[in-house]
């Protein structure tokens, strides 16, 4: 498991993982970088799950259903108690379905988890919790 905080800002994410290590994520509709331990940004490809972050978790975060509505076919899924809602988004292209098999969104007043499935089986789980003031 890792812990820390992302930043959302316009068509900006910062998303800086603490701990195991020091891994801080920059996704902007024109690309993803990543820099480890304070070292140099470094574009990800492909492989580096850069399809995803900046086809997906932007959009999502930013609230942008017209455009995630382009990339994934949204099914609802049941929820549960209280208002409680889930998402099952699926790509629509072939390419990004090579990397990705689904991302799964669940949430009541707001967005609380993401689970993201990967094509090769990788699974990663995102828990978002309001940033403390």
């Amino acid at each position: 498991m890792s812990r820390g905080q992302a930043q959302i800002s316009g068509q900006r994410v910062d998303w800086h993982v603490t701990d195991p290590l020091d891994v801080r994520t920059i996704i902007t509709p024109s690309g993803v970088t990543q820099s480890v331990e304070n070292g140099p940004a470094q574009r990800m490809g492909a492989q580096g799950g850069e399809a995803f972050l900046s086809t997906g978790l932007l959009d999502l975060l930013s609230g942008d259903i017209a455009a995630m509505r382009r990339h994934y076919n949204i099914t609802r899924r049941p929820g549960g108690p209280g208002g409680a809602w889930r998402l099952r988004l699926t790509p629509r292209a072939p390419a990004l379905a090579r990397q990705l098999s689904s991302i799964d969104i669940a949430g009541c007043e707001r967005v609380n988890s993401v689970e993201v499935l990967q094509a090769n089986g990788d699974r990663m789980q995102i828990a978002l919790t309001p940033a403390r003031r």
